[in-house]
């Protein structure tokens, strides 16, 4: 199908090559490249919400390099479909424990405890930058990533302000407000965010 586009694409330049504003009617292999990526994002976040979390660190992270070296992108889709990778690869960090290889966007069987930390460092800054738009599922995130770095308290604020406007995006943001709470000293917190995971997770 994408040969066939392209020959059509092909066959049509020399008669639209003189025309005025051909090269805006000309059809666009840059869009055909930033499809195909669309696609790999879209099986990349799949991936992270049914679990198979190296899977979708390896597919954003190989798809954003692909989409970063692109010269023909599209500023304005580049930023939209870039902003959605690096969500992919920070969460699946977060959740593998920080081990990750982010040179090769690999998940090796080791990987030592320094560049646990700075991996997990990593993915909690990329999630902060993605939480400045304010939506609660990238402060969720980002509180996910706190969570993991031990600021629990942090962590708490931003996750029970979410709760207490009923914008909780899923179970997982429960659950790490639990293990917040749970760090605090906070049982009774702890206790009903536990619930509220148990019950988001029902209806999901």
């Amino acid at each position: 199908m994408r040969r066939s586009l392209l020959v059509l694409a092909l066959g049509l330049a020399p008669s639209l090559t003189f025309a005025p504003g051909g090269a805006a009617a000309c059809f666009n292999e840059m869009e055909i490249e930033l499809r195909e990526e669309s696609i790999k994002t879209l099986r990349a976040e799949r991936s992270l919400r049914s679990g198979h979390l190296r899977r979708a660190f390896r597919l954003a992270g190989r798809t954003l390099r692909e989409l970063e070296r692109n010269p023909d992108a599209s500023p304005g889709r580049a930023q939209h479909l870039g902003a959605r990778l690096r969500r992919v690869v920070a969460v699946s960090a977060v959740r593998l424990g920080g081990a990750v290889d982010r040179r090769r966007w690999r998940t090796p069987g080791h990987v030592d405890e320094a560049d646990r930390a700075a991996n997990l460092e990593w993915a909690a800054s990329t999630l902060r930058e993605l939480a400045r738009s304010r939506e609660p599922i990238d402060e969720a995130r980002y509180a996910e990533a706190l969570v993991r770095l031990g600021r629990h308290a942090e962590a708490a604020r931003i996750l029970s302000r979410l709760a207490e406007d009923d914008v909780m995006p899923d179970a997982y943001g429960y659950a790490a407000l639990a293990t917040a709470q749970d760090a605090l000293g906070r049982d009774g917190d702890r206790d009903r965010a536990g619930q509220a995971c148990r019950a988001m997770t029902r209806r999901e």
